[in-house]
């Protein structure tokens, strides 16, 4: 990294820190520019940025701090919501006040989550107040018990096409007095990604519109790697890291020696890595190739990115499913403009900001993880998948206490995301670590006051039926 004079977002914090650690001269030009600072999503602060916080802030009256202890999910980020407790100390003449009234969600909805957010002692009780309905009541939470996952995703369809009124003329549900909804009236959220793609498959089906949101596993992808690499160099004539990462595709260099040479032959006389292909004459093809869509780089990025998957094709080099993975690639440029902002969001985006349409149109349904849901809201919303093992997700390797009641806070956010109606699943067999295994609802349903929720058993013919016993007369 240092060589290539590059800094991920944790270096960024941890020589910030450094630097006003040390003090001097600089620091006293770069302090009176600012009179406040102001912080959001406290409860997500970690270690590095919390050391920021208490140098930047000194003038403790003019330091504004806005979180929700009850929301901190990213402990596996090493964020922390126990420095509220440590802001507390620091600053004790601070004013606290609570935003407890809340105009989303129905008061069954906002009893249910308070009682689970309530059910364990791992939330920070200092200052903070349960939420109060200020809507008028609405419906109980459903709870829907499935016999299978493939169930799960079946009947999550056939309740978002009873929601919108059927798909057809054949089908009509009649809504008895209840509004009926738009796609993008509905959210679907599950703990994990594994859990989208069979979900997703369901609503396809049904011909039910959707987009499937957070960061794709596509990216990890070798052809998505070279292409995003390819790009990257084509912007920045100097980003020498990216220049040898895209030259690992064999389809511009298929000997990894001659590629240290080259790297190495630049160090030596400080010229960057184009400028060493230059002077040497090697690899020219990947030096035209650069120089080729440099001259096009003012189209738009799904444009350029479909070029390069036809000359990929062209050359043989790449698998299909590389392939594939690149054609997700410029499915995700879409609604970029140019190369510079696209890349930008790849390297910038967080979990939530990123998605891949399952079908092209303008209503559809959302489809997400727990994790990307935070902040936002919808009058529907279906949690799938609320089971031990799934919520709260198994972790052998995590302090137990901590990831349970990151768990049950992770539930939490979800529960807080429904303005209208909200919809639990749960399946009674799922295919864990390559077993089908027997599963439990979630243990978390427990501390749902039964007035606020009602539970349905789905059952496929003939299970649970005793086996009988033949006789030979």
């Amino acid at each position: 990294m240092a060589r290539f004079k590059a800094m991920d977002y944790d270096d960024i914090l941890i020589e910030t820190l450094k630097l006003f650690q040390e003090g001097g001269a600089l620091l006293n030009k770069i302090y009176p520019r600012f009179d406040h600072l102001l912080i959001d999503e406290f409860q997500d602060v970690n270690a590095v940025q919390y050391g920021l916080v208490k140098l930047w802030a000194r003038k403790p009256k003019n330091l504004f701090i806005i979180g929700d202890p009850d929301q901190a999910i990213y402990g596996f980020r090493a964020a922390d919501y126990r420095y509220f407790e440590s802001i507390y100390r620091e600053f004790p003449q601070a004013k606290v006040f609570n935003l407890s009234l809340n105009y989303r969600s129905t008061p069954q909805i906002l009893k249910a989550a308070s009682a689970v957010i309530n059910s364990k002692d791992g939330g920070l009780k200092i200052g903070r107040k349960d939420l109060q309905a200020i809507r008028q009541p609405g419906p109980k939470i459903r709870h829907i018990q499935v016999p299978t996952e493939l169930a799960q995703g079946i009947a999550i369809a056939h309740e978002i096409k009873r929601l919108v009124g059927g798909m057809d003329m054949t089908e009509i549900y009649h809504s008895k007095g209840k509004p009926l909804r738009s796609f993008s009236d509905i959210a679907i959220l599950v703990r994990t990604n594994k859990e989208m793609e069979q979900i997703g498959e369901c609503l396809a089906k049904e011909g039910i519109p959707y987009r499937m949101v957070g960061k794709e596993n596509v990216l990890n992808e070798k052809g998505v790697r070279y292409t995003l690499s390819f790009f990257k160099s084509v912007i920045n004539h100097k980003d020498d890291l990216h220049h040898i990462m895209a030259l690992k595709n064999p389809r511009f260099c298929k000997d990894d020696d001659l590629i240290r040479m080259v790297g190495l032959y630049a160090k030596e006389n400080g010229l960057t890595i184009r400028s060493a292909l230059r002077k040497t004459s090697q690899l020219a093809d990947y030096l035209k190739t650069i120089e080729d869509y440099a001259e096009a780089s003012v189209k738009r990025p799904k444009e350029l990115i479909l070029r390069f998957i036809e000359e990929e094709r062209d050359h043989g080099f790449l698998s299909k499913r590389d392939i594939e993975a690149i054609e997700v690639l410029a499915d995700m440029a879409e609604e970029f403009s140019d190369m510079v902002s696209f890349l930008s969001s790849i390297s910038l985006s967080q979990e939530a900001d990123l998605e891949r349409a399952g079908r092209i149109g303008g209503e559809v349904v959302t489809l997400m993880t727990l994790h990307s849901a935070k902040g936002l809201e919808w009058p529907v919303v279906f949690i799938a998948g609320v089971e031990e093992g799934l919520i709260p997700l198994k972790d052998d390797k995590a302090d137990y206490n901590d990831s349970l009641h990151e768990e049950l806070r992770l539930f939490y956010v979800g529960l807080t995301r429904a303005e209208d109606e909200l919809i639990l699943l749960s399946s009674r067999r799922r295919t864990l670590f390559g077993q089908i295994r027997e599963v439990e609802p979630s243990s978390f349903l427990k501390a749902i006051p039964k007035s606020c929720i009602e539970t349905k058993a789905i059952k496929l013919e003939g299970e649970n039926r005793k086996p009988e016993q033949l006789t030979l007369f």
